[in-house]
């Protein structure tokens, strides 16, 4: 499967959540959608209410892709489940998870189990929890 293909494919599900509303959990788990792909999810959930729960594993997100999913966070108040572990997140992808943890209050569950966000990644995440409802 070509890369182009795999972003391309998040490109028509994330068009399908522009007008869907009855999903409530997308599962895109190990398709290597990339950064690129990361950005029409994002995009989509600026405009979806129905999506509860994303799950984004092994999908090689960096902290590009990371920034994008955060910065919807920021503004969709339906995702309350999301999963990106098994992704090249740095501590750089924590800082904007984190950033979007102070202002989300809809985020209840959150992985980011076998990332690389290190010690100064988690504590971004860390120092977010005690304004947010995130459970780790």
């Amino acid at each position: 499967v070509s890369t182009q293909s795999t972003w391309a494919g998040a490109k028509y599900i994330a068009d399908a959540l522009l007008i869907n509303k009855t999903l409530t959990k997308l599962n895109l788990g190990c398709n290597k959608i990339g950064s690129r792909g990361a950005k029409y999810i994002a995009e989509a959930l600026l405009i979806n209410k129905t999506l509860a729960a994303l799950v984004l594993q092994n999908n090689k997100l960096d902290s590009t892709g990371t920034k994008y999913i955060a910065e919807a966070l920021l503004i969709n108040k339906t995702v309350t489940t999301l999963d990106i572990g098994h992704n090249s997140i740095d501590s750089t992808g924590a800082k904007y998870i984190a950033e979007a943890l102070l202002i989300n209050k809809t985020l209840a569950t959150l992985s980011l189990s076998s990332s690389n966000i290190g010690s100064t990644g988690a504590k971004y995440i860390v120092n977010a929890l005690p304004v947010s409802y995130t459970h780790l």
